[in-house]
């Protein structure tokens, strides 16, 4: 439990990945909320009835609303670990219903999809870091009639296997970030295997989700892996670099880049 974890108000989701449900590390989900004297309990136990061995449901979550959306990369209905996402929504009740099971038009075997997730005004976006080799965000929305489907399939903005984009996903009104941390920063010659970068998104009205700026780090690091992690709100964002290490004696520590709209 907390392997990831969302929070919104007085609200908050938790996945248990490896948690034994429908079958072996099927994976769960638990909400929990605090009531009005500041106590926290738990409100609800999200769990897949489909879910399959090692399909690791819970692998990221996302708040939003009354929406919580949980990834399961190792989800195989699309094929062995294509991935999927599940979409949840609370009623006037306060129980949750799963409302979609998300696997893209084109599930791809080995894409995870679900690996990571986002929410928010402008739908819904799954990342598929291993989806053609280079990762892909899919976006998606619901029709007329509230059926959730593949809006957008996102490709990684640059060229190169390995990239992992989609590896992190944080999505605030019109704007998102992708983590790809297996990007080479060809800003240097030879590029800096392995240094990553972020890409920020933007939501247009007429192409959907765009890609608009690299974010690379000031000082890049052969496999420090930024844009491991990402989140962003009010036009600043925040990307994660899991082995950067600016203490060469230590092991690596990791750090975090802010960065800002003008």
């Amino acid at each position: 439990l907390g392997f990831s974890v969302a929070v919104l108000g007085d609200r908050v989701v938790a996945g248990a990945r490896a948690a034994d449900g429908a079958a072996v590390n099927s994976g769960a989900a638990y909400v929990f909320e605090r009531d009005a004297s500041g106590a926290w309990a738990q409100a609800a136990k999200l769990a897949p009835a489909d879910g399959a061995a090692n399909g690791f449901f819970g692998f990221a979550v996302a708040l939003h609303a009354d929406y919580a959306l949980v990834g399961a990369p190792g989800d195989d209905d699309g094929g062995a670990l294509a991935g999927a996402a599940y979409l949840y929504q609370r009623g006037p009740g306060g129980a949750w219903a799963l409302t979609a099971k998300l696997l893209g038009a084109s599930p791809q075997p080995g894409a995870r999809l679900g690996f990571a997730v986002a929410v928010g005004d402008w739908g819904v976006l799954v990342g598929a870091p291993d989806r053609n080799a280079t990762g892909a965000v899919i976006a998606f929305l619901p029709d007329v009639l509230g059926v959730w489907g593949e809006a957008q399939d996102v490709p990684a903005p640059a060229p190169g296997a390995g990239l992992d984009f989609g590896r992190a996903l944080a999505m605030s009104g019109r704007i998102a970030l992708a983590g790809a941390p297996g990007t080479c920063d060809s800003a240097y010659s030879p590029c800096i295997q392995g240094a990553g970068s972020a890409w920020a998104l933007w939501r247009d009205d007429s192409l959907g989700w765009v890609p608009v700026l690299e974010l690379l780090a000031s000082d890049p690091a052969a496999e420090a892996e930024m844009g491991y992690a990402a989140s962003v709100r009010a036009g600043t964002g925040l990307v994660g670099s899991m082995r950067n290490d600016d203490q060469p004696e230590a092991l690596p520590v990791g750090s975090a880049y802010v960065y800002g709209g003008g």
